[in-house]
């Protein structure tokens, strides 16, 4: 038996946009990532309210402040989260010292705010904003220099799945 004939097309029109959809993805996976995730975090934060203070998150995203101000490319690599280096390392072809090295990120400035949501955080810099993620061995920085946009998610000069 045959499909009626309004939905023979659909089948290819579906590989189509299947298709179109997954070359898009992977172009722009990183950012379609962080935004959802950013987005779940901000969108957790609306729900729940005030997060819980996450001293230890402030004091990973200091470090890795501290480290990039300071020229110590190695200790900041090893407090971004493994994903967050991979894709890092990727985009910029090179190895993460290197491309943070070349990086310029800003200044971070005072802690304004840090808020816990479970195994995520948001610590509020005056001049920047950072998102990191708790692992089994501390918290590590998913990303960094972050900007925020009006009506848009994050924009950040460092970040990964």
């Amino acid at each position: 038996m045959r499909a009626p004939s309004t939905f023979r097309g659909f089948g290819r029109a579906w590989r189509v946009w299947r298709s179109e959809w997954e070359r898009l993805a992977s172009v722009a996976r990183v950012r379609l990532r962080t935004v959802v995730w950013a987005g779940s975090v901000v969108g957790l934060g609306l729900l729940v309210g005030c997060g819980s203070s996450g001293s230890a998150a402030q004091s990973a995203a200091a470090d890795f402040y501290q480290a990039v101000e300071g020229g110590q490319s190695a200790v900041a690599c090893g407090l971004l989260a493994p994903e967050t280096r991979r894709e890092l390392e990727q985009a910029e072809n090179a190895t993460c010292e290197a491309a943070l090295s070349r990086m310029e990120l800003p200044a971070a400035g005072a802690t304004d705010r840090t808020e816990r949501f479970g195994q995520h955080a948001v610590v509020r810099f005056a001049r920047d904003t950072v998102f990191l993620a708790e692992y089994d061995d501390g918290w590590k920085v998913v990303a960094a220099g972050c900007t925020p946009r009006d009506g848009l998610p994050y924009d950040c000069d460092v970040e990964g799945g």
